[in-house]
């Protein structure tokens, strides 16, 4: 009996550490876009250094994100930034 509540215990145990990662970890797209809101979306209008260069980016956790590595149409139903600001 007392096996048996000791298994049951370490079961609910693990069951609950399981549940508070998927919590706390950052959503992610399924082809793996950061679902996250952005603090801020910007879009560079100064010339590009190299042709070609991605132009636009977020800041998300004071850190430059590229724009290829969020799911923007997410960004654009759920958050309160929905279009870029123009930078220069």
């Amino acid at each position: 009996m007392h096996k048996r509540f000791l298994v049951i215990a370490v079961v609910l145990i693990l069951a609950a550490i399981a549940a508070v990662f998927l919590l706390v970890r950052p959503a992610t797209a399924p082809v793996g876009l950061l679902r996250v809101c952005p603090e801020a979306w910007y879009d560079n209008q100064m010339p590009p250094v190299q042709p070609g260069e991605q132009r636009q980016y977020f800041i998300i956790a004071d850190e430059r994100r590229e724009f290829d590595e969020v799911d923007v149409d997410w960004v654009r139903a759920n958050c309160e930034v929905k279009e870029p600001t123009v930078v220069y």
